[in-house]
């Protein structure tokens, strides 16, 4: 299934009430093309006061994710979510914090979440050239995980 801003708002509803008690707030969500995760969790930069100035939760439209898959992996972004408004920063961001609520939710509910795929759902477009390059751009100076 490829992913749409629609069809997150739906997941992300689901997500926090069947395993986040109905608590968490829903940050912004958006789609983009990369080719490099499936999805990512970061702040979004407020230069004005070099502070984030919110959350985005941002899924790839690169990947055909099933809908157990688009679960696992909202649930992952919800956690790396919880632990920022909570301003728990862990380092690479997948700290012991965040591997203790991941496998607390997988034992308690069965889900499969992971840290990273070891065999990455199938991608489903190309880039462009001009694509590729701001993809690295974007990912090498502009948003890095906190």
């Amino acid at each position: 299934m490829i992913i749409t801003v629609q069809k997150m708002k739906e997941v992300f509803t689901y997500c926090n009430k069947m395993y986040f008690g109905g608590k968490m707030a829903r940050p912004k969500l958006s789609t983009g093309r990369s080719t490099y995760y499936v999805a990512r969790t970061y702040c979004i930069p407020n230069y004005k006061t070099r502070r984030c100035g919110g959350i985005e939760i941002r899924f790839s439209e690169m990947f055909d994710l099933t809908e157990e898959d688009l679960i696992n992996v909202m649930c992952h972004e919800m956690i790396h979510l919880n632990l920022y408004r909570r301003f728990i920063l862990e380092k690479g961001g997948h700290g012991p914090r965040w591997h203790q609520m991941a496998n607390e939710l997988n034992e308690k509910y069965g889900l499969n979440i992971i840290q990273t795929y070891t065999d990455p759902p199938k991608q489903v477009g190309k880039l462009t050239f001009g694509e590729k390059i701001w993809q690295f751009i974007y990912n090498t100076f502009i948003f890095k995980e906190i």
